[in-house]
């Protein structure tokens, strides 16, 4: 299933330095407690790696097993995120809108659970010098419901998929 989204504006931002991508994927673990604290650690590690990489490099970050215990409201966002209990509620994608980080740098296929065909489900950011073609989420036919989020890049004259 394909889905209109923001996406579309992403050409005029792109660059035409980038030679290289560099592919991270992150499993948060939704069954785990504490989610908020691996977020924040995840972002952190993440944006580290990101203020390292060369010019030419464009970053592509996969979060994983993402959680989001109750309705997003971006327009009440900050960068402060607290969860009334971090053990049972999680706020995944308020503290990815919420990351300056990713603000600055990225762009998000989705920060809503709106095309989410079950409870947990993955986002891909990619950097906001990357040219992006596509995004789609393809369904498993599975127990969970899980499906691929597919992300295509325009690079050099080639189309990749994240």
């Amino acid at each position: 299933m394909t889905w209109p989204s923001t996406w579309h504006d992403w050409a005029a931002r792109s660059q035409n330095d980038v030679t290289t991508l560099h592919n991270i994927t992150w499993n948060i673990d939704f069954r785990a407690p504490k989610s908020q604290s691996r977020v924040d650690a995840a972002l952190a590690h993440l944006e580290a790696l990101a203020k390292q990489a060369p010019k030419s490099t464009a970053m592509g970050i996969m979060p994983q097993e993402l959680v989001q215990s109750s309705p997003l409201d971006l327009a009440q966002q900050s960068h402060n995120h607290p969860v009334a209990d971090e053990n049972f509620l999680s706020n995944d994608l308020g503290q990815l809108a919420a990351s300056r980080c990713v603000q600055e740098r990225s762009n998000a296929s989705d920060l809503t659970t709106a095309h989410w065909s079950c409870s947990y489900n993955s986002v891909t950011l990619v950097a906001r010098r990357s040219k992006v073609v596509g995004v789609a989420r393809l369904p498993f036919v599975s127990r969970f419901s899980r499906e691929a989020l597919v992300v295509d890049v325009a690079l050099l004259g080639l189309r990749m998929c994240y």
